[in-house]
């Protein structure tokens, strides 16, 4: 995207000078001391899950300079939330579109923190500003914004932006500062499609409830302003409640509290870890999973993956092992790997050998006798080519669905691929999810293709992603699999990941991740894909079997969790890589968490698109 710097005016020079910078100074002060009273922006910040250009990033909307912009990629359906210097209640918004080149907003919705909502209708192709009056009963302390429509300027950079947004209006005086607590959800289920949600909160507040259907993605009651503590609220559909409800409740001074609730969810929403592998050669023979991890002593896995898909996979993977697994503990997590990176035209033409693929394994989980018991995971990779903008991909998907759940009972999600920068799943998969038990994501670095900065972007992209996920579908989030190959002298940099991966897994749970999986146990000599070589080393142990120091990470956080926070020690053979890592520091802070959180974020606004 093309950086466009706003030329400055030249003030005068010389002696002759002064008398108009002292009269230009105090004209300044007042105008900053009056936007300072009126200007709700004014010392607010923004959030937003959209990963956008560094050089536009969403600090650009409130600096009150023109000249920089809030952008991002696909302007339609993008949202951001503005929070305000204080709750206030709000009289007027202010905007000023972007590059006249650029996809214009034509309509904008916001909500404030009680669910009351206002539309606008926004002139495209002007750099002037303009002002909306705002008529919201109720002090709020953040407004979320969402673009309903946009002038498209055709020239397919799908860029869009606002170079400024103002919030005028009343700060609310007073002590409280916190939202109000939620507590005491009772779900009370009058048939397949309604249900009366109630709660409690420790202060007078609004009700709310977000909820979807088998058919619908998010459905939004209206709100109710009146401030209760004992809270009742009614939801319907056309089709059986699934997945999350959001339950909101916002108090007098603007403050908002939110709280999730698996009411409707399919499947068992508790955390847990897994890793990718069914059997493993080991010793000339070849190993099943569950007697490989105990007697390494990684007893707390939920689940094991098996990767299938395509030509070959009914002559290793069979109903027998898939039984064998479920009595060993573990919920089978099938990976159905079939498109690899296709074209549309390559998904039209190959549509029915994907669903007879499809077939033969609901048919093979029918027969295990567990197939109630198990997890199907589509991934068909369709993060490019014009796929991520077909709506026929909901049907296809829906059609697999049906099938896995019809023929074995099976649980089954979707994979979204790769980041969606163009925030196109709600096209692509939003009546696919509304149907599914879950939703799921992927994250893969290797040094064949990123740098070492970008793999320690991993977590916070996760965490981001996720929560984006599960705010847009309603849906528990799977952690599909996540892999750092410590190819090309990148053991440290596998091992800080896992560090931080371990550390941070509550904010992943917090975002309704129940499950996250590291890709690969143990390498594969004969592994090959996106990122070559590399794909032959991402696992957490030598192909061979001799552990990697990730290893001794992985397994103290998944039967004991970080437990190196409270010790201040590395679990034994878990310590930093001294040498040959690879990485831009040996690791010889104990404190590798906290370093990755600032390595992340300072990387967190690059995007790179990059397939499986």
């Amino acid at each position: 995207m093309e950086q466009r710097i706003k030329s400055a005016t030249a003030l005068p020079t010389g002696s002759g000078a002064a008398p108009f910078l002292l009269a230009a100074a105090c004209a300044l002060l007042l105008a900053a001391s009056a936007a300072a009273q009126d200007n709700l922006s004014f010392g607010g910040r923004v959030e937003t899950d959209l990963y956008v250009d560094e050089s536009s990033s969403p600090d650009a909307l409130l600096d009150g300079d023109e000249g920089t912009h809030f952008a991002q990629h696909r302007l339609l359906d993008s949202d951001w939330r503005v929070w305000l210097r204080a709750p206030a209640r709000l009289v007027r918004v202010n905007v000023v579109q972007g590059w006249s080149d650029w996809d214009q907003v034509t309509r904008m919705r916001l909500e404030t923190a009680d669910g009351s909502a206002a539309e606008f209708d926004v002139v495209p192709g002007t750099r002037d500003e303009q002002s909306f009056d705002l008529d919201f009963a109720d002090p709020t302390a953040f407004v979320d914004v969402r673009i309903l429509a946009v002038d498209d300027h055709g020239d397919d950079n799908d860029w869009g932006g606002f170079a400024e947004m103002r919030f005028d209006g009343t700060a609310v005086e007073g002590t409280d500062t916190a939202a109000p607590a939620i507590s005491n959800v009772r779900v009370e289920r009058t048939s397949d499609t309604a249900a009366t949600i109630r709660w409690t909160t420790d202060e007078p507040a609004t009700s709310q409830v977000r909820f979807s259907t088998e058919s619908t993605v998010v459905a939004t009651t209206v709100p109710d302003l009146t401030l209760v503590t004992e809270h009742a609220v009614t939801v319907a559909g056309d089709a059986p409640l699934r997945g999350f409800l959001e339950l909101r409740s916002a108090d007098g001074a603007g403050h908002r509290g939110e709280a999730r609730d698996a009411a409707f969810a399919t499947i068992d929403t508790a955390f847990e870890w897994g890793v990718g592998g069914w059997s493993f050669q080991l010793g000339g023979r070849w190993r099943p999973a569950p007697e490989v991890f105990a007697e390494d002593g990684v007893s707390a896995m939920g689940f094991v993956q098996a990767w299938i898909g395509g030509d070959g996979w009914t002559t290793w993977f069979d109903a027998e092992d898939v039984r064998t697994m479920v009595d060993a503990g573990y919920t089978p997590d099938v990976i159905h790997y079939f498109f690899g990176d296709p074209t549309l035209e390559q998904v039209e033409a190959e549509r029915e050998a994907f669903l007879a693929d499809i077939r033969t394994l609901a048919q093979l989980l029918a027969d295990s006798g567990v197939g109630d018991r198990t997890m199907v995971t589509l991934e068909p990779e369709f993060n490019q080519d014009g796929i991520p903008s077909w709506d026929g991909w909901n049907d296809l998907t829906i059609e697999a669905m049906r099938i896995l759940r019809e023929t074995a009972g099976t649980k089954v999600g979707l994979l979204a691929g790769d980041w969606d920068i163009d925030h196109l799943l709600p096209v692509c998969m939003g009546r696919a999810a509304a149907y599914s038990d879950f939703v799921a994501f992927q994250e893969m670095r290797a040094s064949t293709r990123d740098t070492s900065e970008e793999a320690y972007d991993v977590v916070d992209r996760a965490i981001r992603f996720s929560h984006y996920l599960a705010r847009t579908f309603l849906r528990p989030v799977r952690w599909g699999y996540v892999m750092v190959s410590d190819y090309g002298g990148w053991l440290e940099v596998q091992r800080r990941v896992v560090a931080e991966l371990c550390e941070r897994a509550g904010e992943l749970q917090a975002n309704a991740v129940t499950a996250i999986s590291w890709m690969s146990y143990m390498d594969n000599e004969a592994g090959g894909g996106y990122f070559g070589e590399a794909e032959s080393h991402k696992g957490l142990r030598f192909a061979w079997g001799t552990a990697k120091p990730a290893f001794f990470l992985w397994r103290e956080c998944v039967n004991n969790g970080p437990t190196w926070l409270e010790t201040d020690e590395w679990p034994a053979g878990g310590g930093p890589v001294e040498d040959g890592c690879g990485c831009r520091a040996t690791g010889t802070d104990r404190g590798a968490g906290s370093g990755l959180v600032l390595l992340a974020l300072s990387a967190a606004m690059v995007w790179v698109r990059r397939k499986r």
